[in-house]
């Protein structure tokens, strides 16, 4: 099977819209929207599963949306952390600075940039 990189493009021409693709190696050869559907829906179409095979597609799919949701809800909790690290951080210098311990030059220095 030989499959084609191919970009959805428009141009406009009197108040009318072409819609095309073209591929992204030689982007010389350009075809209609509706051709390329087309043939793609009709190779679609040739596409036969087993119930077995659906089944196991399904159980594939649910497994890849759980361990997507598990990773974004480890990446979140870690991003919060980091959040609440930061801000004690910042508690931190900012008594520092009040109790005179450092002075904004030590945190700044002269370009009011954090050191």
């Amino acid at each position: 099977v030989l499959i084609f990189s191919v970009l959805s493009n428009f141009f406009y021409n009197a108040l009318r819209v072409y819609f095309y693709y073209h591929c992204n190696y030689c982007a010389k050869e350009r075809y209609s929207k509706d051709l390329v559907n087309e043939t793609f829906e009709s190779m679609l179409d040739d596409f036969s599963f087993t119930s077995e095979v659906k089944v196991i597609y399904q159980l594939m799919v649910k497994d890849l949306l759980n361990c997507d949701a598990k990773d974004s809800k480890l990446q979140l909790e870690k991003l919060k952390n980091s959040i609440a690290e930061t801000n004690v951080r910042i508690e931190k210098l900012q008594d520092l600075l009040v109790d005179g311990k450092i002075d904004s030059k030590s945190i700044f220095g002269d370009n009011d940039q954090i050191l």
